[in-house]
């Protein structure tokens, strides 16, 4: 039977995490893997078939790094816990773990980003709402060519944006232009041209600019985001070095570029913003996902590749939300670490439809049968779950 269970008093700790099948971001994940092609109509189905998604991509991630974190992710019961409780939103119509230690490591491990970056995206886009302010976003690029190791590029890139964002001049640059606060977040893709790191800047600016005050702005930009690289021994051109769209509902322009448009109604700022690292490439182009299920597919450069680019990227934030962003839309109470940010992800998942002692979740482990389990108790019916583990061994 299910039974209520008080988040607040059951899981108040911040390392607890919890997984559901919500990988609305990601499309034709069947079809990038060859794998789970098998289709359905039900949101329960469509969500556990992204879960599975994640899973499978989370195990080659672990193999490529076993002494990273992401080796023991979403496995390992928090101490001092009894077992594991597979949990059930009314609201989401999902199940989830609780109880599981997680690795949050938003790079690496495809389970945690996609939950972190799904709760910042509704924390952001909440807080540019209640600021009513004018959302901008700004790509920068550079010159890249096969064969550059990614720490390289990555280095200049992020060195030419610190350089242009300090100093006398962009102060006088963003007074003149009315932008109030900045939000930045990395991304990265490899393809015939090697590794091609992008940095993506929402801008939150007073006013809506016009046309003429919006060349003004993209050129004088350009030429410095240009002279910043050049000083960094980098290169771009002014027309593909910085990209900027001025109103959102530009984005499917951006995504056709760098990836596919996501399976959600209300794709915005916030959600280009934190879901960077859970969307797919196109074919020119490929996410360390995709690398990923390359690798996967017995691509072993895809692994080597995959490698590469944990090295490079490790201690590097996803999301950076500058001081003044964080006051302006209200946040500084709000969006903390990662693992606050997978704490407050449980907070929907109200209903407890069983606890898995340790012996039988060593079962699901052992059978590699995470993502089933929670496609069975996407129903919320916690007797047919039940009835479903004693087919399969899980439960004596």
């Amino acid at each position: 039977m299910k039974t209520a269970l008080s988040i607040a008093e059951n899981h108040s700790d911040s390392s607890a995490f919890i997984v559901d099948q919500n990988d609305e971001n990601v499309k034709d994940a069947d079809s990038t893997l060859g794998i789970y092609t098998g289709n359905s109509s039900t949101a329960q189905s469509r969500h556990a078939r992204g879960a599975q998604t994640k899973y499978y991509l989370q195990k080659l991630s672990a193999e490529l790094l076993p002494k990273e974190r992401v080796a023991s992710c979403m496995q390992i019961i928090i101490p001092g816990r009894k077992g594991v409780d597979v949990l059930y939103s009314t609201e989401l119509e999902r199940a989830a773990y609780g109880n599981l230690c997680a690795c949050t490591s938003l790079w690496i491990c495809p389970v945690c980003a996609s939950r972190i970056s799904e709760q910042r995206a509704l924390l952001l886009g909440e807080g540019i709402r209640r600021a009513k302010v004018t959302p901008m976003l700004l790509t920068f690029t550079m010159r890249h060519a096969d064969g550059q190791p990614l720490a390289v590029n990555l280095a200049a890139l992020k060195g030419a944006y610190h350089n242009l964002t300090s100093g006398r001049w962009f102060d006088a640059f963003r007074e003149r232009f009315w932008w109030l606060a900045s939000i930045s977040a990395l991304e990265v893709t490899h393809g015939q041209s090697g590794w091609h790191p992008h940095l993506h800047v929402l801008g939150l600016f007073k006013h809506k600019f016009d046309a003429e005050f919006q060349v003004n702005f993209e050129c004088q930009l350009a030429d410095q985001w240009v002279l910043q690289l050049q000083k960094q021994g980098a290169d771009a051109d002014r027309e593909h070095g910085l990209d900027v769209k001025a109103t959102f509902g530009e984005v499917a322009d951006y995504v056709s570029k760098f990836g596919r448009q996501p399976v959600v109604k209300d794709w915005s700022a916030a959600r280009e913003m934190t879901k960077a690292v859970v969307k797919q490439a196109r074919t020119h182009g490929r996410t360390p996902w995709a690398l990923l299920a390359d690798y996967g597919n017995g691509d072993q450069n895809a692994g080597i590749l995959f490698k590469e680019y944990s090295a490079a990227f490790k201690g590097s934030k996803q999301l950076n939300i500058s001081a003044r962003a964080k006051k302006l839309l209200d946040l500084a109470n709000v969006i903390s670490d990662d693992k606050a940010m997978a704490a407050q992800a449980l907070s929907k998942f109200e209903l407890l439809l069983m606890t898995l002692t340790v012996d039988q979740w060593r079962r699901v482990l052992y059978s590699d049968q995470r993502q089933p389990l929670l496609e069975h108790a996407a129903t919320g019916n916690a007797d047919a779950l039940r009835d479903w583990l004693l087919e399969v061994g899980i439960l004596p």
